[in-house]
């Protein structure tokens, strides 16, 4: 199909004043008012001839004069290499629903890229038609600066050690070297015009048919997984960006991570990313979030609990304290520090042996847990020492009825095996604000306390402030 100028029209009667007068439908001037809005060049051509246009294509192709644009085929303004391609260029626009790109030159040289519609105006007589061209000169230049930086940014792509593919709607159009050795074909071919889902795992299919386009605007890179040509799959991160002007063409660059995945799990949470942001397109992809979440909830217990007791550790105690502190300054509570260490418990370690040991700290842990409030804490600092923090506490009175409770849940026997486990605990206590108002002056007073203890015969309690005994 060529397309070849259309007959010169130029000299032909364009349509009188009376004719339009006897023809009230045809009011082309009002529709070009009407069309004035439009910032895409409006020409209303009769027999290929322009009869009437609009302000921007008299500043387009005119250069501002009207003189020369009316009158004239409007096959006249397209480029030569578009002047000959259709025999019929007005007719066969009108059976395109499609815009169709080409180029048009203005009387004074200037080369307009643009997208031209065209509509039959039944309102102004059914041989006249409304031909709307946008101008694209700016993306066509683009596009031309793309195709002619090609074989440079194909030489870099070809080299890159990552899989980079373009697609076109979806649908594989260039492969690197790297892609290809990647997914074990013998050459591009073998993925050429496929959809770039087909070369990722299923569990991924819904991702790279439906929302490709969303993953363009994430800022971190995803992980998934690449089906070689054997079946097998890489473990890849995948980064999805616009290759060019269209929005449809895309460019997906996929890095290997296999090795640095060293087990399912790893993967999992290597793919938490992505599935923050799809959750509810999947259930599938819903059920992984709550795992990861699962899985950092345990990491959070190890880092702040003692491993084997699961009681907060030394460092998450300290930060109660400050918080204990912050709260006691800011509202005026009171709060007490109770050091304890568990008399005995060597000689039980040495005859029946570190797991009987274990067990018995264990169930100290348990009694402890037990017979505190949620507002309080307790944790393990190590060996078989403890330390609890009464928070909010009313005065000694109720702090001392507290030690000698727990002094007595921690003195009863413990089981251990066939073996009854005999042990007491020597307490110290240091009360808030009255004996410090800062954490390592309260820990160091409650544990010189505890010692007094000690030195005194052990299985009881001493407050920091008591007088120490001549």
């Amino acid at each position: 199909m060529t397309l070849k100028n259309t007959r010169d029209l130029s000299n032909e009667e364009v349509p009188s004043q009376e004719r339009r007068e006897k023809n009230p439908r045809f009011d082309a001037k009002n529709l070009i008012r009407i069309l004035e809005v439009s910032s895409d060049i409006v020409c209303i051509c009769r027999d290929g001839v322009i009869t009437d246009v609009n302000s921007v294509a008299i500043n387009l192709l005119g250069a501002g004069v009207e003189e020369g644009i009316v009158g004239k085929p409007f096959a006249d303004f397209l480029a030569s290499e578009y002047s000959t391609a259709i025999d019929d260029f007005i007719d066969i626009l009108a059976q395109e629903d499609d815009p169709f790109p080409a180029k048009l030159i203005a009387l004074d040289g200037n080369e307009i890229g643009v997208n031209i519609n065209l509509f039959k105006a039944r309102e102004i007589n059914g041989e006249y038609a409304v031909i709307l061209a946008r101008d694209v000169t700016h993306q066509v230049r683009m596009s031309e600066a793309i195709h002619r930086s090609e074989a440079r940014y194909r030489k870099l792509v070809n080299n890159a050690l990552d899989l980079i593919c373009t697609c076109n709607n979806g649908k594989i159009n260039y492969i690197n070297e790297a892609g290809i050795a990647m997914l074990g074909i013998n050459n591009s071919s073998e993925v050429i015009g496929r959809h770039i889902a087909d070369i990722f795992h299923p569990d991924y299919y819904e991702i790279f048919t439906e929302n490709l386009n969303y993953l363009v605007s994430e800022d971190t890179l995803f992980p998934t997984r690449l089906i070689r040509s054997d079946s097998t799959y890489l473990d890849v991160e995948v980064d999805v960006n616009i290759f060019d002007i269209s929005a449809s063409n895309l460019m997906i660059e996929a890095r290997d991570i296999t090795e640095h995945n060293q087990a399912v799990e790893a993967l999992y949470q290597a793919n938490k990313n992505l599935e923050k942001r799809v959750e509810e397109r999947t259930r599938e992809l819903t059920e992984e979030i709550n795992l990861r979440k699962e899985v950092e909830e345990k990491l959070r217990h190890t880092a702040t609990h003692d491993g084997l007791t699961g009681l907060p550790n030394r460092g998450l105690f300290i930060d109660r304290i400050h918080s204990a502190l912050a709260r006691g300054k800011r509202e005026n509570e009171k709060f007490a520090l109770l050091f304890i260490d568990l008399d005995g418990f060597k000689a039980i370690n040495d005859t029946l042996g570190h797991e009987a040991g274990d067990k018995l700290l264990i169930e100290a842990a348990n009694r402890i847990s037990a017979h505190i409030r949620e507002t309080d804490t307790a944790a393990r600092f190590g060996g078989d020492e403890f330390v609890i923090l009464l928070s909010d506490i009313s005065g000694q009175a109720s702090v001392k009825l507290f030690a000698e409770k727990i002094s007595e849940y921690l003195s009863a026997p413990y089981p251990i095996g066939t073996a009854q486990g005999e042990i007491s605990a020597s307490i110290g206590i240091s009360l808030y604000p009255d004996d410090a108002s800062e954490s390592d002056p309260l820990l160091q007073a409650a544990d010189e306390a505890m010692y007094r203890v000690k030195k005194e015969g052990r299985n009881g309690f001493r407050f920091a402030s008591e007088e120490v005994p001549d």
